[in-house]
């Protein structure tokens, strides 16, 4: 007789038992698949160990339950191998998730594997664990590879996974490795992949790259909330493999790692420079007059009648609400310049819509969403096929709404937009440069993939200018037709300019700037001439230098206790009675801070902050109310995190290492 524990391959919530005890006559092989029952049904399980009845007498004995018996062995065979299933066990562990749901992952991830690679699956040999393989880092270009590691891994006969933020991507990164690979090397495994790349049963892995390290797809926005790089790392721990991070711009986290010594820092320089010039608006004395303090508009004025561009009311009164523009002097000046030249333009503003939201300028009421949190936001044109049809729509929900025609609280006639989006970057654009064939490129006018590449065809067909926003990123190594010449090109952009990030101010994320610069440089690798960024914020950001940011940074982070020198974990409740939210968040408070008293001494105390609860950042997304609570544990000391969510309630969200705090 055999004591054989199994985890249900269904969600059962933390902190409840993950890894359940039953009997068998049958000796089973870790990673088989049984069926159990569990409360009043079956279900399917895969075995985690196994050991002899009669070596467990006493515990047996102790048991506070009686054990049921396994009803039938599904597949003797092992589904998962011990790496796999240790590497479930961590994940399950550290983002305090479902095992069960983990399991799953991997299952999917076997049987894909199989129907595309035909690779059996083998029960391999014990792992160990092998972190004395230091990490590199390459801060690098965005079509980066590490060509000399992967050659040496290929020589050693051994697999490799590169890891891609988006499945887009694969095919550049694919041909890019076929180049690499020699003839001899063709048949062995190099996998190239998104999340589920990590899930993948290997035979003999050497090496594992992560591309673009600091993407925030990476974050599975569901249960198990993982980053995938974190994963990455464990697995080639388990592997004893080399593990290599690429990087645009590497976080002020990784920056730390290599000041410390956990990891190498390599810096490859970009082939070609490109000119890059910050433009403050504040030290204009009125951005897009034609009399302001940093440059003039006076040349337009001589323009020949020949020239097929011109700006039009640029001559309008300064007291107009209606002169502001998104667009300094010094911007038009050079868009000009370059649509004479007759060379491409990109403008990003990582906002959609006309404006923000809508101000009664009398008394300060916003139309909000009737379902969340958020104040509605202002369109033109909603709809493509629309024309001029302004509409307030709410971006989590979906909800619509006419634009009122005054205020809904003080019946005001006074009401103003603020803020500004993609769209409002086209309109404004079309008024100052009429005869430029403009196009734009989001997800609101172009939410299909297939109408997002035809989008980017013609305007590399025929277009002048292209409004967007971060959607731009999702195709950072697509290719045109050049039907004149008949080959593909890469898409470049002779002129970019980064019309605001104002918005990005407002958000409550301690790692804005960074995420700033990283949009930067990949910005800066799609342009081919000159990038321009518009500052209307007193924030240096391009004077300022790499060294020093980064000191900043790790300054303020360690002095609000935010990582690398903490680990934070976000914990949110949500329902659709706002004192039932707030309730059930101030009794959690209560629970860990007894539980914090009960494990921690008065020295200790200091490694573990509990802030909230407060409403979320978006207080409320379809019709149902949110509230955070963020807790704060200091490095190394993460073996506290399991102990305090103990208390933690099955309806609650765990998320460990979160990405964003709205």
């Amino acid at each position: 007789m055999y004591i054989t524990d199994v985890v249900p391959l269904t969600k059962i919530p933390q902190p409840l038992p993950q890894i359940l005890s039953y009997f068998t006559s049958q000796k089973l092989e870790k990673g088989s698949l049984v069926l159990i029952p569990l409360q009043k049904k079956n279900t399917e399980a895969i075995v985690f160990s196994q050991k002899e009845a009669k070596d467990l007498k006493q515990e047996i004995k102790k048991a506070d339950f009686a054990l049921r018996p396994i009803l039938e062995v599904i597949e003797k065979d092992p589904l998962l191998d011990e790496r796999q299933l240790n590497l479930a066990k961590w994940i399950s562990d550290y983002y305090f998730a479902s095992f069960g749901k983990v399991l799953k992952l991997f299952l999917t991830a076997n049987k894909k594997s199989q129907s595309q690679l035909k690779k059996p699956i083998q029960s391999s040999t014990k792992s160990k664990l092998n972190k004395s393989i230091k990490s590199i880092l390459y801060f690098s270009p965005p079509d980066f590879l590490p060509e000399n590691e992967i050659k040496e891994t290929l020589f050693e006969k051994k697999e490799i996974l590169l890891l891609v933020p988006e499945k887009n991507k694969i095919d550049f990164f694919r041909k890019k490795i076929a180049k690499i690979q020699n003839q001899n090397n063709k048949n062995l495994q190099i996998t190239i992949a998104a999340r589920s790349g990590l899930f993948f049963p290997f035979q003999k892995l050497g090496l594992v790259i992560v591309s673009d390290v600091d993407n925030e797809s990476y974050k599975e926005q569901r249960e198990p909330r993982l980053f995938a790089p974190d994963v990455a790392q464990k697995l080639a721990e388990i592997w004893g493999a080399k593990l290599i991070f690429l990087s645009v711009l590497p976080g002020a986290d990784y920056y730390f790692k290599a000041k410390t010594g956990k990891i190498l820092w390599k810096k490859i320089e970009n082939k070609k420079e490109i000119q890059k010039v910050e433009i403050n608006i504040n030290s204009l004395k009125n951005p897009g007059d034609k009399n302001d303090s940093l440059t003039s508009l006076k040349d337009y004025n001589s323009l020949s009648a020949k020239r097929s561009y011109f700006l039009k009311n640029s001559n309008k009164p300064k007291n107009d609400q209606k002169n502001w523009s998104p667009f300094s002097s010094v911007v038009l000046k050079e868009i000009e310049k370059y649509l004479e030249l007759k060379k491409k333009i990109l403008l990003f503003i990582n906002r959609k819509g006309t404006a923000t939201n809508l101000l009664c300028q009398d008394c300060g009421w916003q139309k909000f969403c009737k379902n969340c949190g958020v104040p509605l936001t202002y369109h033109i044109n909603h709809q493509p096929s629309t024309i001029n049809h302004p509409m307030m729509v709410c971006h989590y929900c979906g909800f619509k709404n006419n634009v009122p025609e005054y205020c809904e609280n003080c019946k005001s006639w006074r009401l103003t937009t603020l803020g500004i989006g993609a769209e409002e970057v086209e309109k404004e654009i079309k008024n100052k440069f009429p005869q430029a064939k403009i196009f734009r490129l989001d997800r609101e006018i172009s939410p299909k993939i297939k109408d997002q590449k035809k989008t980017l065809q013609e305007f590399f067909e025929k277009g002048d200018i292209l409004v967007s926003t971060s959607l731009i990123f999702s195709y950072i190594f697509a290719r045109y037709v050049d039907k004149s010449l008949r080959v593909e090109k890469e898409l470049k952009f002779a002129l970019t300019v980064f019309v605001s990030f104002g918005a990005q101010l407002s958000l409550p994320d301690f790692r804005f700037e960074e995420k700033l610069r990283r949009q930067i440089e990949k910005l800066c690798f799609l342009t081919s001439e000159k990038f321009l960024l518009q500052n209307r914020s007193k924030r240096e950001i391009l004077g300022k230098s790499l060294k020093d940011f980064y000191n900043k940074e790790l300054e303020e982070r360690k002095k609000y206790f935010y990582p690398p020198f903490s680990q934070l974990i976000k914990l949110t409740f949500k329902h659709k009675n706002l004192e039932i939210t707030k309730k059930e968040a101030y009794v959690l408070k209560e629970k860990l801070e007894k539980q914090l008293n009960n494990f921690l001494t008065n020295n200790s105390q200091s490694t573990v902050r509990v802030l909230g609860p407060v409403p979320a950042f978006i207080s409320k997304i379809k019709g149902r109310y949110r509230w955070n609570m963020l807790i704060k544990i200091k490095r190394p000391e993460t073996r506290i995190q399991n102990k305090l969510l103990q208390v933690v309630p099955p309806e609650w969200e765990v998320d460990v290492d979160p990405i964003n705090f709205f």
